[in-house]
């Protein structure tokens, strides 16, 4: 495997987390395909990711119900700074609906393009996930009409480069609609927290590359650009970045400080991650020998990653969420049918394992204690105050 960002050949394998399951497989029936989740770090630009396994249909939810909801509170100062920039004239292109709340806000201005799926990508599919975006760019998979947009001064894109299998494809097209001396505006998660406490929950299949500020930098100087501005906005659970960048003399590449702190963090994830499972476990079996009832709250891309990898089967009895669309549907790999949270009434439950919003956790306990409140709740997510 060439590294999906620089495309260097010695790229490491940190770990081999086992077969996992599609995060949006929720199905009527028990058997579906599971695909390899294989983990390795560049040595060069020292960048995370995960190696693409399946075909492209493979990351195509048919669920039509199946959204990727984004955080886009901190956006309020990137559309300021957008604002500014049209009013001097600038012409300002946002690459996908994940743009929409920017160009919500901004689309009185006639110097500001939202590129339509439909219109420009090929793409037929109502509410795209960002495999289908990033493909179509990629691949150049375009109608004709694209090529009379013009040039920008500007291109924004959020919450899309961590979901692309070839960002140095990715970069390259996207640069074929900047103008010379152009910039890119990348708003992306950032994964540094997650990686230093181990939280293998973060791992999904839709994310192969996991960003940190100093590995962006790195990345992008070796691609040729430099960093203009970033600013870093913090969440409970997982921060965001907003990187400003701009094409760049190679051969002008500023020393990162702390690389072998960055290169060392791929193996400091796995070594958390295997400790984290072994206590965890540990745990399970004693409560399961003292025949508690376990389950988990959340059937999402979490939830999901965090059983399989752990291999819980012999541990969940159970497993609940009150989206209505995933009602007696089976979790993902598993024989278990996800349920309401109002059947905890007809079934013994003594533990619950919390995936949802860190903000949600404490509603969601009350809600539950009100069906049993002898539950004793514990977070699959590290920042949690009720975290494992």
């Amino acid at each position: 495997m060439n590294c999906n960002v620089c495309k260097n050949k010695k790229i490491q394998l940190l770990n081999y987390f086992g077969k996992i399951p599609r995060s949006f497989d929720f199905k009527k029936k028990k058997t579906i395909k599971k695909y390899k989740f294989l983990l390795s770090q560049c040595n060069r630009c020292s960048i995370i990711q995960l190696e693409k396994n399946g075909g492209d249909q493979s990351f195509v939810p048919k669920l039509k119900w199946i959204n990727n909801n984004e955080p886009d509170q901190h956006l309020s100062e990137l559309i300021s700074y957008l604002k500014k920039k049209l009013k001097e004239k600038k012409k300002i292109l946002l690459i996908s609906n994940f743009d929409k709340k920017i160009f919500e806000s901004l689309k009185n201005y006639k110097n500001i393009k939202l590129l339509d799926h439909k219109k420009y990508l090929k793409i037929l599919k109502k509410n795209p996930n960002q495999f289908l975006i990033q493909n179509s760019i990629i691949k150049k998979n375009y109608n004709k009409k694209i090529y009379n947009i013009g040039k920008f001064d500007i291109i924004v894109s959020c919450r899309v480069l961590e979901h692309t299998y070839n960002l140095n494809l990715f970069i390259k097209n996207l640069e074929f609609f900047l103008k010379p001396n152009g910039t890119l505006i990348f708003e992306i998660p950032d994964s540094q927290k997650s990686l230093k406490q181990g939280d293998v929950a973060m791992l999904w299949e839709e994310h192969p590359i996991y960003f940190t500020k100093n590995n962006f930098i790195r990345a992008f100087q070796i691609l040729g650009y430099k960093i203009l501005s970033y600013k870093k906005y913090l969440y409970p659970q997982e921060d965001a970045l907003v990187f400003r960048i701009k094409k760049h003399d190679i051969g002008k590449m500023t020393k990162i400080k702390n690389l072998d702190t960055e290169i060392r963090l791929g193996e400091l994830f796995v070594k958390k991650c295997k400790n984290k499972k072994k206590k965890l476990i540990s745990f399970l079996k004693r409560e399961t020998n003292k025949r508690k009832k376990i389950g988990i709250f959340g059937a999402g891309h979490r939830s999901i990653v965090y059983f399989h990898v752990n291999k819980l089967s012999p541990y969940i009895s159970y497993i609940f969420d009150d989206n209505q669309n995933k009602k007696n549907l089976f979790f993902p790999g598993t024989n278990i049918r996800v349920k309401p949270s109002q059947t905890i009434t007809k079934n013994r439950l003594d533990i619950c394992f919390l995936s949802l919003s860190i903000n949600k956790e404490k509603k969601v306990m009350r809600n539950l204690s009100k069906f049993n409140k002898n539950i004793k709740f514990y977070s699959i997510s590290p920042d949690s105050k009720y975290a494992f």
